[in-house]
């Protein structure tokens, strides 16, 4: 009996050393931020909250937060810059050293002037290494208008040249505020636009037209709604209109790249007939002399139409390209030149 007692009591004191270390161990072991779940980098520095969420706000308004960030490393944090990923954020810190244990203020403020809808926009905390991630801050939220469009633009889709066609925009009010539309104007003549009271203060209904006869190809506008919301004292509803006429070229327009050398590139466009009827390319007048063009017929109512552009384009932005035909109902097709300047390696 007392050999069995002496080895439970081993036992016994072997399992209570044992568990005395684990505690041990388990109290000297440090909980880091990055364990925890909070907005950490590797340089120490770490943010309780590095997501604020602003919620559901109007663009007239600013978002202003201060994300206060703790050195929860052993060493002096140096804070080397301090990166917003959008325009719409500015970010000023108080100072750009923390010792350990720790904080700075970093005071941001997002603007929401010119967005809609749900919004991520992020800010980095960078330190003075090249080997240490930065820390990430972001703003959340959604953007509303007092006014909404719907739809928020028009597209009449492919139409004939005579003849008048009407679609629908509401507008509604999207918060509490009220609003009335003091004029509706539009400078293209191929379009206008009148309205109807559905609620007052509250929805509208815009009756767009689209006003015949039509220019051929690709007509687009903008319905410019005046109003009296101090937050939105105007709107804008983009439509457009394609009218298909005897003679087509793709595409509608021309996108030129800008090079820093002189090197030529070359484009290319179809020119055809979408009722296959037969015509002839009498002419392609370019808007630089330099500007070299060739003609290839692929069927008698399709040709290709290569143009190699000398590398510096800058000043054709806005030209055009005439092709003249023997189509009478379209002696003409214009193809707008827009030039994509390349930045500099």
């Amino acid at each position: 009996m007392t050999r069995l007692a002496g080895r439970k009591s081993s036992r016994w004191w072997k399992g209570f050393l044992a568990a005395g270390w684990i505690c041990l161990l388990s109290v000297a072991a440090p909980c880091h931020a990055s364990d925890s779940g909070k907005g950490t980098a590797d340089s120490g520095l770490t943010c309780v909250e590095p997501v604020y969420r602003f919620g559901t706000l109007g663009p007239e308004k600013t978002v202003p937060h201060t994300f206060v960030l703790t050195n929860a490393g052993p060493q002096e944090v140096r804070i080397s810059a301090v990166r917003a990923g959008c325009g719409c954020l500015t970010a000023t810190l108080a100072a750009n050293t923390v010792a350990p244990g720790r904080t700075v203020d970093l005071d941001a403020v997002m603007t929401l002037a010119g967005r809609k809808g749900p919004q991520r926009k992020l800010i980095y905390v960078e330190v003075n290494s090249n080997t240490l991630s930065p820390l990430r801050l972001e703003f959340e939220g959604t953007v509303v208008p007092p006014i909404e469009a719907q739809p928020e633009g028009v597209h009449f889709g492919t139409l004939a040249a005579n003849g008048d066609v009407e679609r629908e925009v509401t507008l509604s009010a999207s918060g509490e505020g009220l609003f009335q539309i003091r004029s509706i104007a539009c400078a293209s003549t191929q379009f206008s636009a009148t309205f109807e009271t559905l609620e007052a203060g509250r929805r509208y209904v815009l009756r767009i037209r689209s006003v015949g006869p039509r220019n051929f190809g690709t007509t687009t506008a903008s319905i410019r709604v005046e109003t009296d919301h101090p937050a939105m004292p105007f709107l804008t509803v983009p439509v457009t209109v394609f009218v298909a006429g005897d003679v087509v070229a793709a595409p509608a327009s021309l996108m030129l790249i800008e090079s820093a050398t002189n090197l030529s590139r070359t484009y290319y466009l179809s020119v055809y007939s979408p009722a296959r009827k037969a015509f002839k390319i009498l002419e392609v007048q370019a808007p630089r002399e330099e500007v070299e063009s060739r003609v290839e017929a692929v069927a008698a109512d399709r040709y290709r139409v290569e143009l190699r552009f000398p590398g510096r384009v800058r000043d054709l932005d806005g030209a055009r390209i005439r092709i003249r035909t023997d189509v009478e109902t379209q002696p003409e097709i214009l193809v707008p030149l827009r030039v994509i300047a390349r930045p500099v390696q």
